[in-house]
This record gives C-alpha cells, sequence and structure tokens, in this order.
C-alpha cells in the first residue's frame, strides 16, 4: 500500500496534498485521491530566458513558456512518480532541464514538450533524475496508437507501475488498474476539450472516449472522442525494476532483439547488423509487436522502432496473438469463448489467464470478468 500524506514544497510554492489515506489500487474502494500537482496553481510561472532559469510569478505574454497553461509534460511525470513510490519531484528543476534540452520550450512540438526528447533516447528525463527520484522509464510506445490501452500497460499498472500517458494536446497520469477500469490523474482538468474529467477518478476505456468534447481528428474532422482517447504511454518504474514493463514479455512468452549498439540511423541497416531479416513485410511485422499497428515503412516510424532496438527494448514479431473480438452481450466468459469458435473448458482458461497475467486462476467471478473484458476489447492474448 502506497501512503500519500504531507504538504510539500517545491521551490517557493506549498502544494497540499489533500489525500491523507492509504493509496489503495481496488476500484471500489472509498478512498479520496488527490494529485500531487494541480496545475491550474501555478498561474504565471514563466520561464524567462534573459533572466536565466528563474521563474517569475509576473506573467509576461512575450514568454509563452508558462507552467499552467503547457507544463501537463512536466506534472503528468511529477503525478506518475508520486503515485509509484511517493517521491516528489522539483518541478522547477525538471523544467529547466526540459528546457536546456528541448523537450518543452517554444518552437518544439508547440510548447507542450517533445514525449521522444522527453522520454526516449540517450539523455532522457529518467537519465538525469532518475536515481534521485527513484524510478526509470521501462517503455515507450513507438508511435501514436488509438488502442494504446493494451495488455502490457494493463499488466504493468495491476504490477504496480504508473504511466504518463497522452490524449489530445494533453499528458496526464495513471497509477491504477482494477476489474476493465484506470485511475486517472489530470493535472488541468476540467478544461479546453476535457471540461467532463475531474482531476482523480477510476474510469474505463470507454468511458474516458465519451468524456470529451471535441477536438480534430487525423483528417481535420471534429470528434468528441478524439480528444479523451489515450493513444500514447510511456511506463513508469522503480530503479530496481520490481514494476517492470518485461512482466508482459515475460507473460506472453516474447522477447526482445539483441541491442544495437552500432551509429547508423538506418533501421533496415541496424536489423542487418544484429542478423536479424530487414525486409518490408519482417518489419511490418515488428512494427505491430510493438504498437504500430499501421506500419508503412515512414521515417518516424523508422526512428521510433530504431530507438527501441538501441535501448534493447524491440519486441520481436509473433510474441503475441489475441483472440478475436467478442462481439455480443454475455456475461459468461464460456459463452463468449464458445461463441467465436474457441475452448473452453478449466484448463484451457487456465492457460488463457495465465498469458494474460494472472498465476493462479481459480475460475473466480473477478477473473472471468477481467478476460471477459480483454475478449470484449479484443485484447485478450491466445495462450
Amino acid at each position: 500500500m502506497k501512503k500519500i500524506i504531507g504538504i510539500i514544497t517545491t521551490g517557493a510554492v506549498a502544494m497540499s496534498m489533500l489525500c491523507s489515506s492509504a493509496f489503495c489500487i481496488k476500484a471500489d474502494a472509498a478512498v479520496n485521491y488527490d494529485r500531487l500537482y494541480d496545475q491550474s496553481g501555478w498561474d504565471g510561472y514563466t520561464y524567462r530566458s534573459e533572466d536565466g532559469y528563474t521563474y517569475q510569478k509576473e506573467y509576461d505574454a512575450t514568454y509563452k513558456r508558462e507552467l499552467k497553461s503547457s507544463g501537463c509534460i512536466l506534472f503528468s511525470l511529477a503525478n506518475a512518480i508520486f503515485a509509484l513510490n511517493g517521491e516528489t519531484i522539483d518541478i522547477i528543476k525538471v523544467a529547466q532541464w526540459a528546457e536546456e534540452n528541448q523537450a518543452w520550450q517554444q518552437g518544439k512540438n508547440g510548447h507542450y514538450g517533445s514525449r521522444y526528447d522527453m522520454y526516449t533516447g540517450e539523455g532522457n528525463v529518467a537519465d538525469e533524475f532518475g536515481e534521485q527520484y527513484n524510478f526509470q522509464i521501462t517503455y515507450c510506445m513507438p508511435s501514436d496508437n488509438q488502442n494504446a490501452l493494451d495488455n502490457r500497460l494493463i499488466m504493468h499498472l495491476e504490477n504496480g507501475g504508473t504511466a504518463v500517458v497522452h490524449v489530445y494536446n494533453h499528458f496526464m497520469a495513471i497509477a491504477g488498474y482494477d476489474d476493465g477500469k484506470y485511475f486517472l490523474i489530470d493535472s488541468y482538468p476540467g478544461t479546453y476539450n476535457r471540461k467532463n474529467l475531474s482531476g482523480e477518478q477510476w474510469i474505463t476505456a470507454e468511458e474516458l472516449k465519451n468524456k470529451g468534447t471535441w477536438a480534430k481528428d487525423g483528417y481535420g474532422n471534429i470528434t468528441k472522442t478524439w480528444s479523451t482517447t489515450v493513444d500514447w504511454y510511456c511506463l513508469i518504474d522503480t530503479r530496481d525494476g520490481s514494476k517492470t514493463a518485461d512482466t508482459y514479455i515475460a507473460n506472453t512468452g516474447g522477447s526482445y532483439f539483441m541491442k544495437y549498439t552500432g551509429s547508423s540511423g538506418s533501421l533496415v541497416d541496424a536489423l542487418n547488423s544484429i542478423s536479424a531479416k530487414s525486409d518490408f513485410k519482417y518489419r511490418s511485422d515488428i512494427a505491430k509487436a510493438n504498437g504500430i499497428s499501421s506500419y508503412s515503412g515512414s521515417a518516424s516510424e523508422n526512428r521510433n522502432l530504431l530507438r527501441l532496438l538501441k535501448a534493447g527494448k524491440l519486441i520481436k514479431p509473433g510474441a503475441v496473438s489475441y483472440f478475436t473480438k467478442y462481439t455480443g452481450s454475455s456475461g459468461s466468459l464460456v459463452d463468449a469463448l464458445n461463441s467465436i469458435g474457441a475452448k473452453s473448458d478449466f484448463k484451457y482458461r487456465s492457460d488463457i489467464a495465465k498469458a494474460n497475467g494472472i498465476n493462479d486462476y481459480s475460475g473466480t467471478s473477478s477473473q472471468n470478468k477481467k478476460l471477459l473484458n480483454l475478449l470484449k476489447d479484443g485484447k485478450l492474448i491466445k495462450p
């Protein structure tokens, strides 16, 4: 159990945490969860380049790096780390580092921050602050995916890890998963196109989609669900790796490619150098195994896959196969499996459960419900 207690002071700013109860991971627990960092309380804290890395309380529109309006990439990380291990990061210190490293600055992916500069590659935020605040980044999705709430994320959350997630134009934290619901922490709720979200809540993926108010999809169309659909995540673990996303790999029988240590910027050359196939079909299979469902061989896709290969975190294809999505209305796992032509005897359900992170399957209602929810989402892994 994690404790949320006390008053946090960062720089000249005192941030109250209203929850002094135990941090429970169950969705039905009667606990008042509260954010460590509420972004709205940082009105006017703005980086002024001519003064060096100093944040002033006087807001000047000339300086558009205001923590309140554009600091979600920082606050989401702070909340994810606090939920993970109780550590309270120094927002201003991290913001200064992010400015210096172009992970959060005007002109770099807007002034909302570049998640790839922040979280991936050498010299990322975990390399800089991981030892001080006891965290590491174990995996980041290589590109946006509208089905981002997948088994890897679920297993990581169930094992006690946390995540920074991205929705349209915004970052948030997820600090738990239980019975089909995610515990979402939003540092700046009730604003912009997220007016229906609260700061802390247990919520299903479908409910989250329906909380949006408006956003433009990838084709310029206004759509309600786009604005609060999670399309990317980065997994946060403690330094000892006790909550690692490798749980996903272990439970699905998968494995990583050998780490690429060369200097080439070509994914094909990098794969060839480690004696892996590099034809387009195989790269498409690699991409799918790593969260890119419609690989086209674009520069950005290859760059993201190469990042994972250099980090030793590129999953080999063929590791995971999913059952056909169940679209019926039955609340019975057995009936649902039968309806898609799958076996449903206890032994096979035990194998399914193990492949999906349940190692002590006994056929309880809660276990079957979890597996049924995955089957309904098209995310139940075959044993």
